[in-house]
């Protein structure tokens, strides 16, 4: 009887976590401060200079992040608002092989479609087109604002090459809009 009781409640916990868009990552959550975040347990063990995050960088980049079972090349911390607080992360993977991107983006796909798809209050939204224009992805939003969203696109890096990008991005829209209401009352 016990074990049965127990096996309902995890299910319906299961279910629960699934109406809701993951917005906690490593121990840092969407809404943290700019400070919270550079002093987590987390960001001092990946990163060996963060005490330079503090004082001096608002965003920035870890490398090499685990998310998803993969290894990410890249993963942008993104902070807005006074005081700064952290609106979203990119885990992204750049690749000079079209069909390396195309794996990696299918296999997430049917990773998050697996997590976010069908879920109740998650709705699933897909744009854009790789053959007219080199870019597509997949949204799943909950009814808080969260966002994951995946993306594939061939365009120029910051440097100028050209590579195949997977994107992955968590956000909270109604985080982010209240940030942006913030800045224009202050001008």
């Amino acid at each position: 009887m016990c074990a049965m009781f127990l096996s309902v409640l995890l299910s319906v916990a299961d279910a629960s976590a699934q109406r809701k868009v993951q917005d906690t990552f490593y121990g840092v959550r969407l809404g943290f401060t700019h400070k919270d975040v550079c002093k987590s347990d987390f960001v001092k063990e990946v990163y060996s200079d963060w005490r330079y995050l503090k004082g001096y960088q608002r965003d920035f980049s870890l490398q090499k992040l685990w998310l998803g079972g993969r290894k990410w090349e890249h993963c942008d911390f993104y902070f807005a608002g006074n005081p700064e607080v952290l609106y979203k992360l990119r885990f992204y993977q750049p690749s000079k092989d079209e069909q390396v991107a195309e794996d990696l983006y299918g296999k997430m796909l049917e990773k998050l479609d697996k997590k976010y798809g069908g879920a109740p209050g998650i709705v699933r939204e897909e744009y854009g087109s790789w053959e007219e224009n080199k870019k597509e992805g997949v949204s799943y939003t909950d009814g808080e604002g969260g966002v994951c969203r995946l993306e594939r696109e061939y365009r120029s890096s910051t440097g100028g090459t050209m590579y195949y990008y997977v994107f992955l991005y968590y956000y909270n829209e109604n985080l982010e809009m209240k940030l942006e209401h913030s800045y224009l009352e202050e001008l």
